[in-house]
């Protein structure tokens, strides 16, 4: 049996105590701060990835790299690595030596990652400060079993101690050939410190973050919180490493060689030997710089959209002079430029005029210059006219012929943007400053954007302007048609009522004839004649009366007025339309059938418009069929549409059918000279329409013609 001398059974004892033994340092969330390599070996839970930092290497989420042994578990609960748990162990021993600061020790069984089930002694001991109190909790676990075996194995005097020895060397200095690899060649910083926080260690991208020639020239600044731009930045990192044993995304600002400021997020944690003791600190300094920018790339690239949705909605919501001041407000807030102004463009395109600003005097803008410029003339004028921007940071950038006027206003930057629609210049967003204000591309991008957006509210407000004269002029003209039809049909009754009233008139004038002849006989007994008289003036009283309801309807009808939408009666319409016709259908044979349903709903319609459609279709009905024919008004409702139809239908000529897609053109007539304009239909279409109701024809040649008009109810 081999026999082996005391230094050599302390090494033997040591290395048992590397194979066996089980370091994790855990802070008072139960997180831990730093493990061993043995640890990390067997309690590295596949799919888990620990911490951020073994990305942070070159590394992914699908292969990470770790920067040295332990850090794989950093920032992640004892209880979850150690026994796979998602809440904190009952009387949890880490728990106990924070509360009293005295070492524990227990026996319990673990198991592995490979699910191996280890009886493991576990010794938790206190690190304190220099107060006394418990600030980590120093857990050694040892693997009883293996201990055993290898004690066993030094008492057998076996060789494979030797062996084991060899390979745990061999290990040792391949993991530290890997760590110095991943640390010379990671594109972050890394910095190793003492336990008073001065450079022991950096990498080469640290140096060339910080603009450092040698590892030698940055140890020499001394402490590593001397790159700390901020004083009170670096009081809180610190406390915040000492309470707690490491820092994750600690955001400050780091200072380099010469004074240059370098935005950057800090991950350090503390370093400890196998006794507990600190024996000095780790970090790694992420440069985000860029990541500032594309921060600020993004929180510009907002305000600009809000501002962009503000004037949109303004665009869509509010008059063009409010949406205008709207615009003015966002510019002014976005650039903070003291002087923003929109011109507009004349209808005759010779003028400009000033139409909203704000930053400038009301002395300025009161004066005609201000106001008026003259398309073509001046910077302004030479923008309208080429429709190009101009934006410019430096008087240099000015073209020659407007520089002199420019200075002269006392303007340093300023930036010319066209309001454009549909290619044609509306008018000029002009914002300038007097400090001096550097313009960049992203500005003049945005500025140009607010353009179209203004120029497109601007000709849509010119757009609904042109409309809204073009529809009083449609409505203009539709009333004067209408009223001028109206007097069309009324040439047209003129004959009929003619006749209509010279027979009552021939009565009157008989019947007073009679009276006069009576009262002029000399003898004549007025007493007995009394009755004779009586009945002969009453029959003259109502011929009288008949003459004056005939006048009374045709001035009524004839009577121009304001369109006055309301619930009226269908029936009361028709009933006081059918005797404007009556006499013309008496004295042409024509037979009238009126089927008005009972209890029909009252109609949103213009009186005296609807009875107007009704007369046009009940004389063209009366035109188109011969002696002995007839003409029907028949009216229901239509339930599922919410409407009252009303049917006209006669047993004419009909309408040819290559005729009837016109039937309801102006100036469409197939009636021949002097007989029609070829208004009334294009009349009676116009008066539905305007009450958002249908009309609709069918016909047949030589069996007669249906006109079907919906009109909406009253709700």
């Amino acid at each position: 049996m081999r026999e082996y001398q005391p230094k050599t059974l302390d090494a033997y004892q040591t290395l048992i105590r590397v194979l066996t033994e089980y370091v994790v340092v855990i802070n008072k969330d139960y997180r831990i701060v730093s493990a061993n390599e043995l640890f990390e070996r067997d309690f590295t839970r596949p799919g888990i990835c620990f911490g951020d930092f073994c990305y942070w290497t070159g590394g992914d989420a699908h292969n990470p790299l770790v920067l040295w042994s332990g850090d794989e578990h950093v920032g992640q609960f004892c209880y979850r690595c150690w026994k796979n748990r998602d809440d904190k162990c009952d009387n949890c021993h880490v728990e106990q030596v924070f509360q009293d600061g005295q070492i524990r020790t227990s026996e319990e069984t673990v198991v592995t990652a490979d699910g191996r089930a280890l009886l493991i002694r576990v010794t938790a001991t206190p690190v304190k400060n220099d107060q006394g109190k418990a600030i980590f909790v120093i857990q050694t676990a040892t693997d009883i079993g293996q201990k055993e075996r290898l004690e066993w194995e030094l008492k057998k005097g076996s060789g494979s101690l030797e062996d084991l020895l060899a390979d745990q060397y061999l290990q040792t200095r391949e993991n530290e050939r890997k760590f110095r690899l991943i640390f010379e060649g990671a594109h972050v910083m890394i910095v190793l410190t003492d336990l008073q926080g001065r450079i022991v260690d950096v990498n080469p991208a640290g140096l060339k973050m910080l603009n450092y020639d040698s590892k030698g020239e940055m140890r020499r600044i001394g402490h590593v919180g001397l790159l700390f731009r901020d004083r009170k930045d670096r009081n809180a990192f610190r406390r915040q490493l000492e309470q707690e044993g490491m820092t994750r995304d600690f955001e400050t600002v780091f200072k380099t060689k010469e004074g240059r400021e370098v935005p950057v997020i800090v991950t350090a944690n503390v370093l400890f030997d196998r006794g507990g003791r600190i024996l000095g600190y780790q970090g790694i300094i992420r440069d985000i710089t860029v990541r500032r920018h594309h921060e600020e790339a993004l929180r510009q690239t907002n305000r600009e959209l809000a501002a962009l949705n503000a004037i949109t909605t303004a665009r869509s919501s509010l008059g063009l002079e409010d949406m205008l001041k709207r615009t003015l407000e966002e510019i002014w807030k976005l650039l903070g430029l003291e002087d923003v102004r929109i011109y507009l463009v004349d209808e005759s395109h010779e003028v400009i005029y000033l139409v909203a600003a704000r930053g400038v005097s009301e002395e300025f803008v009161e004066k005609t210059h201000s106001q008026l410029k003259n398309v073509g003339k001046g910077l302004l004028g030479q923008v309208v006219a080429s429709g190009r921007e101009v934006v410019f940071s430096n008087l240099e950038e000015v073209p020659d012929s407007f520089r002199e006027a420019v200075s002269k206003n006392s303007i340093m930057s300023g930036a010319y943007i066209p309001l454009v629609s549909k290619q044609a210049v509306l008018g000029v967003i002009t914002v300038t400053s007097r400090n001096g204000h550097v313009f960049t591309s992203r500005e003049a991008k945005f500025l140009a954007t607010v353009g179209e957006e203004v120029g497109i509210a601007v000709e849509n407000t010119l757009l609904y302007e042109r409309t809204r004269h073009a529809y009083e002029e449609i409505k203009s003209t539709q009333e004067q048609l209408i009223q001028t039809e109206k007097l069309a049909s009324i040439g047209k009754m003129s004959a009929i009522f003619a006749h209509e009233i010279n027979n009552p008139i021939a009565a009157i004038l008989t019947y007073v004839k009679l009276v006069m002849k009576i009262l002029n006989k000399p003898d004549v007994d007025i007493d007995e004649r009394r009755r004779d008289l009586l009945r002969y003036l009453e029959t003259a009283q109502q011929e009288a009366t008949r003459c004056g309801e005939i006048v009374k309807n045709l001035l009524t009808f004839s009577r121009q007025s304001s369109p006055k939408i309301e619930g009226n009666s269908i029936e009361q319409i028709i009933q006081r339309t059918i005797p404007l016709v009556s006499h013309d259908l008496d004295l042409k044979g024509i037979n009238l059938v009126v089927d008005i349903a009972p209890d029909l709903p009252l109609v949103k319609c213009d009186f005296k418009q609807i009875q107007q459609a009704l007369l046009n279709l009940l004389i063209n009905g009366s035109e188109a069929t011969e002696t002995g024919g007839s003409l029907t008004v028949r009216v229901r409702r239509v339930p599922t549409a919410g409407m009252v139809e009303i049917e006209i239908s006669d047993t004419g000529h009909g309408i040819p059918q290559d005729h009837l897609s016109r039937i309801f053109e102006p100036f469409f007539t197939t009636k021949g000279e002097k007989k029609g304009v070829g208004l009334g239909l294009a009349v009676v279409y116009g008066i539905i329409t305007l009450h958002r109701g249908t009309i609709e024809v069918q016909s047949t040649e030589g069996k007669g013609t249906t006109f079907m008009i919906q009109l909406p109810i009253e709700t």
